[in-house]
């Protein structure tokens, strides 16, 4: 298997965790799990992880062949919470609707410890971590230290939820002045289990403004995957273009 170094190590230990827990949670359901695969893509700068979870069902093992045995593990199974979540994003065949987005986001059961798979922060900025993502969604862990926030943007034409796992996130709402200019005209901090739903042209603004070394740790929706998006200067009436960059700390795919 290959090894990962330098900042690695500490991720690593951390999936080492996750690794005997979900055991212990499999073992209940007659599940085995076969282990860990992991496959190294050297950046110009950085090393690059994926992680792949095989499983096999126990009651599989004397009547199929070693080649159909195998296959990788969901999102859904690697974070229970995610399931019905993840389930209905793979059903999508369009755009997901605003209202059913927002109650399956309340419905949600979720911890930073469910997540923590998926939990990497940015020194300079808000980092985006991918989940998972099909032709109609994307789901993100988001993560912000202390000063962090996005720029003023809308969502050119995709759907947007968020639910807030842990901290306090502040959201400024913004509209257009008949100068063509925006003014904010809404500012609320909102804490753990906090449900936002937009799109298209809602132009809003989401800040970590809490003490020093406090976290805020965000779950994100965005169907179809949001590629690009306006972003808008309180100083100019100018739109800039903003493309997001995602990063997929725990990358579930086939590896058979």
């Amino acid at each position: 298997m290959p090894q990962c170094d330098g900042p690695f190590l500490g991720r690593l230990s951390r999936f080492e965790t996750v690794i005997q827990r979900f055991e212990r949670d499999y073992m209940e359901e007659k599940f085995i799990v076969l282990g860990l695969a992991m496959t190294v893509h050297p950046g110009p700068d950085t090393w690059d992880c994926s992680m792949y979870w095989l499983e096999l069902k126990a009651s599989e093992v004397a009547t199929t062949d070693d080649s159909s045995r195998g296959y990788a593990m969901s999102i859904a199974n690697i974070c229970r919470p995610l399931s019905k979540l993840v389930h209905f994003l793979d059903q999508l065949e369009s755009r997901a609707p605003l209202g059913q987005l927002r109650e399956l986001l309340e419905s949600l059961d979720v911890t930073r410890e469910d997540l923590e798979p998926f939990i990497e922060f940015g020194d300079a900025t808000y980092r985006r971590n991918l989940i998972c993502e099909g032709e109609w969604y994307e789901l993100l862990c988001i993560c912000w230290r202390s000063g962090q926030r996005s720029p003023i943007h809308n969502h050119a034409g995709s759907t947007c939820g968020l639910r807030i796992i842990e901290g306090v996130a502040t959201e400024t709402i913004f509209e257009f002045s008949p100068s063509g200019l925006i003014k904010p005209v809404q500012t609320a901090d909102a804490g753990i289990g906090f449900v936002c739903t937009t799109q298209d042209e809602d132009i809003h603004q989401v800040s970590n403004l809490q003490a020093d070394g406090e976290e805020l740790i965000t779950l994100h929706i965005y169907s179809p995957p949001l590629r690009r998006m306006d972003n808008f200067s309180l100083f100019d009436t100018q739109r800039g273009l903003y493309e997001p960059k995602n990063f997929p700390v725990c990358w579930v795919g086939d590896c058979i």
